[in-house]
């Protein structure tokens, strides 16, 4: 079998920004949970960052797990 058969591996990230410039990265397979960005994924929509025009300040400058613990999500992947 081709190695370029083989599912990759590498997690791939997003870049938003929030209305007040601030950019931060999340994964793509966390990201596209959410409808509206995996419509702007699939359409090809990001290039240059997903923009977020009312960021909540208690999400802003979270970790991942942070933001999963503010909103209760619980993780439905293995590491």
């Amino acid at each position: 079998m081709a190695a370029s058969a083989l599912p990759s591996t590498e997690k791939r990230f997003l870049t938003s920004k929030s209305s007040d410039g601030d950019e931060f990265e999340l994964e793509e397979s966390i990201s596209i949970k959410s409808l509206k960005i995996k419509k702007m994924v699939e359409d090809g929509c990001v290039v240059g960052g997903i923009p977020l025009f009312k960021v909540a300040d208690r999400m802003k400058h979270k970790s991942l797990n942070a933001v999963q613990q503010i909103f209760n999500i619980i993780s439905d992947f293995s590491p």
